[in-house]
This record gives structure tokens, sequence and C-alpha cells, in this order.
């Protein structure tokens, strides 16, 4: 359920079914004593390999291979509090 708790994590997921892709925003808000996140993402193919690429402070991580039973329980971490991260997924091979 949504909420606008200072202690609680913002977390949203856009997918494109038809392209095999999305993005995951995550945000720390000020008052969270959680450094991590455990983010359900909805529509990723378990048996795929994804490329996925995380950006923090606007720094994009160099691209990295998932297999897609990992990505649809995605372990986010934020140390930074508030802190947010900007995490892009695509099926491998498209």
């Amino acid at each position: 359920m949504p909420t606008v708790s200072a202690r609680e994590w913002c977390v949203y997921q856009y997918h494109r079914a038809d392209a095999g892709d999305g993005v995951v925003f995550a945000f720390r808000r000020n008052e969270s004593p959680y450094t991590g996140y455990v983010a359900y993402l909805r529509e990723i193919d378990e048996k795929a390999n994804y490329i996925v690429i995380e950006s923090y402070d606007y720094t994009p991580s160099s691209p990295k291979k998932m297999k897609g039973s990992d990505l649809q329980q995605l372990k986010v971490n934020i140390d930074a509090c508030p802190g947010s991260v900007v995490i892009e997924y695509r099926k491998a091979g498209l």
C-alpha cells in the first residue's frame, strides 16, 4: 500500500512487455532507518537473462547480467539517506 511516511521507501516499476525492458525507481526517504529493500518486480521472465544498469547519483554502473529469477526479487541498497537509484533492465539478446 502506498504511503507518504518519511520512514518508508518509495519504489515503483515501469515495464514494457512488448520490448522486454523496464525501469525501477527507488527512493530511500529522509527518515528511513533501512539501507536495503527487496523489490518484487512484475512481468519478469524467470528463465531469461537480463542486462541491468544501476544509476546512483546520476552515474550509471557497468552493465551486469542477471538471471530473471534473481531480478524478480531485486535487492536494492541505498546507503545515502535520503538517496535514490534508477535501475534499468532489458532482456539479454534483444
